[in-house]
This record gives C-alpha cells, structure tokens and sequence, in this order.
C-alpha cells in the first residue's frame, strides 16, 4: 500500500510555484504504525541561489519532510521543482539558507568538519538509472507500488 501527499517545495527557473509528490511505502510488514520512528527530518529548509541576473531564485521553500522506519520515501516531480536541491541538503551537500535538519532526534544542521564527515555515514543518497527504473508502458504510480 502507498500513501501520497503534495508539497509545494519550490520555484523552477522558467516556471510558477511546483510541487512534488511524496509516496509512502511500506516496505516491511513486520512494521506497525507504532513502530515507525523518525530516522531524518527536515523542518523549515529553504534554498535559494542567485542568477545571472542577481536575482534570488527559490528552489526549495520551506520544506517540511519526515523519513520514517520501515517506510520508503520517493520524491517524484517536474524538472526544476527542487527534488535534487532537497536532497543534496538532507544529504548535507548544500547547507540550508533556513531550516532545520535531525538525525534520529538530534539537529545536524550545523555540523561542520569531522562531526559532519562521521555524520555522513548514516546519510546517503542511492542513484538510479533513469533508464532503467520504469516500464514505459506504465504510469509512475503502478510502478512503484
């Protein structure tokens, strides 16, 4: 079973406000509600970049996200929408402009050095080959569930 939820996460380049789906899914039936806990959450996590121009561009924007036991997490949204920027700061790649970040209920936001370093190890992205990861034929929803 999947859950979806909406989040506006932020602004593309040539585009209005965006948003991104967020599926839940369960990928272990041992798992019971009550026994999900929080392994990373963001809170608050904004991005912004300047232009060529000077102007600020928003790619993330208040970004509220929790990652839970036992559950997978897929960000799924049009080009520009701010998946990648969103997890390169969960990853801690890119420092937030503004928010907040927990591992396991203690704020890593503002590590640095060899705290940061050590963090890392628990914090990793996987890569996909885009080619690979859907059937053609089928729509984004069934693929994943």
């Amino acid at each position: 079973t999947f859950a979806s939820q909406s989040q506006a996460i932020g602004r593309g380049p040539h585009l209005g406000l965006v948003e991104a789906k967020v599926f839940e899914l369960q990928t272990r039936p041992d798992c019971g509600l009550d026994s999900r806990q929080k392994i990373l959450e963001g809170r608050g996590l904004t991005r912004r970049y300047a232009t060529d121009a000077g102007q600020p561009l928003t790619a993330c924007r208040e970004v509220d996200i929790c990652l839970l036991q036992c559950l997978t997490l897929g960000i799924v949204g049009e080009s520009g929408c701010g998946k990648s920027t969103l997890l390169r700061m969960l990853t801690q790649l890119e420092q937030p402009d503004e928010g907040q970040l927990f591992y396991r209920g203690q704020e890593i936001t503002k590590l640095k050095g060899e705290a940061l370093r050590k963090n890392r190890r628990h914090i990793q992205m996987v890569f996909q080959d885009p080619t690979a990861a859907f059937f053609s034929r089928m729509k984004a929803g069934e693929a994943i569930t």
